[in-house]
């Protein structure tokens, strides 16, 4: 019945029929044989043989009867037969999936390495495994086996390396490619580019895409211009956003929004005001984004005059503000010391319907402990919980600071104590806020003791922790202390700064040496390059 089905070419019902008696018969001893010989004996000509043969591979592989589907393949093989291409690359791709390397290879040779499609599944599995050693090997011996590595197969290897950060690699694979006659597509271009693009190298990415031969459009321009801007790129996103102008592109919404928001991020409020007359001449409509970003940067440059009549504006123009806008604002007025205008504006927003979330509530906090309001700032905690929100790191960070700072160490302690109970654990900041008030207050046997427990935690200390017990230590003169600490700094690859080595000379100063300068830069110097950093 299956020879006829497929004589007939109505290979659907056959392989319907192959897949029932496959499922029937799965648990059969010595099935795949039975199945072989029957056949065998009903077949009339080779052509259908073969095609049935193969139906029964790739019916095998549906049900994961891998040594079943191997079996058929050597039958075949040694009949003469070979099974169609459809069937061989889905039994090496599921040996590659089971890292049975050696079995798929050992098949792939039977059935000869002049299959593209095939060498590039091995170099793919290679490119997971994380051996691109075993995977370049492989591609660059391809037409030793009579294949040809095709731009797909190119890709797969320069996907690797570059998500592996080896974008150099990546980039002389790219001319390779072009040198041995594959012509790169976007795809193979774009994941050098990000390779690139993630290592914070915007002129290399930038060079690759010039040098491709695939002239950018606007979304591509776009898309550099944001990421240049949100990474404080400003002046190399301006010279793209000009070269964008000059090639013929005209800029969008989008692209007026990202360089504004780029100038804003930078506090540079003049350059953005440029940008925006700009863009309204071209008609283009301030949205929610543009107005966010705007109110954003005028907060930063401290002229909330300006950011507040932007909101007033936004309202004029039947654009609700949101969340980010009024948390832009309250943390404005908040860092100012305002925060009779902080509260004005927690109030105003819950007028207009906009609900106060976890960033809301530990602005005020912060902007109340800074004034010395640590009793107001539990009232907003006690606030925060019957809303229905849970205090963060953020939120006991901040309380943990106040006190230390007014040198409360025990109600810090007994806050620090209750983020534990709450599954909260102190991270780094929180550790530096209470470190610093007593490194300030000379109570360096309990600093060393907290900094030990950060260390046990598994915690990795900054600079700003390193710093902040070095100059505990000089105001003591502890100079051997302070050298064990920047030895510490220099194993986690945490280099001294001008504030290491301003507490280093106070240490001397503090012994009475003479030249307290030339002894501590010789001590630096010392510790640099016994850590085998070059000066």
């Amino acid at each position: 019945m299956i020879h006829l089905l497929v004589s007939a070419n109505m290979n659907h019902a056959a392989v319907s029929l192959v897949s029932g008696l496959i499922r029937s018969y799965r648990d059969h001893f010595d099935c795949s044989h039975v199945m072989f010989d029957a056949i065998d004996r009903t077949r009339r000509d080779k052509r259908p043989y073969a095609t049935v043969y193969s139906m029964f591979i790739s019916c095998f592989l549906e049900v994961r009867m891998i040594n079943e589907a191997l079996d058929f393949i050597s039958r075949m093989l040694l009949l003469g037969l070979s099974p169609s291409s459809k069937a061989c690359n889905s039994v090496i791709s599921l040996l590659l999936g089971l890292k049975q390397f050696a079995r798929a290879w050992e098949l792939l040779a039977q059935f000869g390495c002049s299959n593209t499609i095939l060498v590039s599944l091995f170099v793919n599995s290679f490119c997971d495994e994380g051996d691109i050693l075993l995977a370049s090997k492989l591609l660059f011996s391809m037409r030793d086996y009579g294949s040809k590595p095709d731009v797909v197969t190119y890709t797969m290897l320069l996907n690797a390396l570059s998500k592996r950060g080896n974008v150099r690699e990546a980039n002389a694979l790219l001319y390779k490619m072009t040198e041995t006659g594959v012509t790169p597509d976007i795809v193979s271009v774009s994941v050098v580019i990000d390779g690139y693009s993630k290592l914070g190298r915007w002129d290399k990415a930038l060079n690759v895409l010039r040098k491709s031969g695939f002239r950018p459009d606007i979304f591509v321009y776009n898309s550099f211009i944001s990421t240049l801007c949100r990474v404080g790129c400003v002046v190399e996103a301006t010279e793209l956003f000009d070269e964008m102008c000059h090639v013929g592109l005209s800029p969008d919404c989008h692209s007026y929004t990202a360089i504004i928001s780029g100038y804003c991020n930078i506090a540079n409020m003049s350059r953005a005001r440029k940008y925006l007359c700009e863009m309204l001449k071209k008609g283009f409509n301030q949205g929610i984004v543009t107005f966010t970003v705007l109110i954003r940067g005028y907060c930063k440059a401290r002229d909330l005059e300006e950011a507040e009549y932007l909101l007033r504006l936004m309202l004029v123009d039947r654009i609700q503000p949101d969340i980010f806008i009024y948390n832009a604002l309250i943390d404005g007025h908040s860092k100012n010391g305002n925060m009779h205008k902080a509260f004005e504006w927690l109030d105003c927003m819950k007028k207009m319907g906009v609900s106060p979330d976890i960033t809301t509530y530990n602005i005020i906090i912060h902007g109340l402990v800074r004034k010395g309001f640590l009793r107001e700032s539990h009232q907003i905690v006690d606030e925060l919980v019957r809303r229905g929100f849970c205090p963060d790191q953020f939120t006991y960070t901040n309380i943990i600071d106040g006190y230390s700072r007014g040198g409360n160490f025990r109600e810090a302690f007994l806050i620090w104590c209750y983020m534990s109970e709450k599954g909260i654990q102190p991270d780094v900041v929180t550790c530096s806020a209470l470190l610093n008030g007593l490194c300030k207050a000379h109570r360096m046997e309990e600093a060393s003791a907290l900094f030990q427990r950060l260390l046990y935690a598994g915690l990795k200390p900054d600079r700003i922790v390193y710093n902040d017990l070095i100059h505990g230590y000089c105001n003591e003169g502890n100079i051997p202390e302070i050298s064990r600490l920047i030895n510490m700094m220099l194993r986690e690859r945490i280099y001294p700064d001008a504030m290491t080595y301003r507490s280093l000379v106070k240490a001397f100063e503090k012994n009475r040496a003479e030249h307290a300068l030339e002894h501590a830069a010789t001590a630096i110097k010392k510790l640099l390059s016994k850590n085998g950093v070059c000066i």
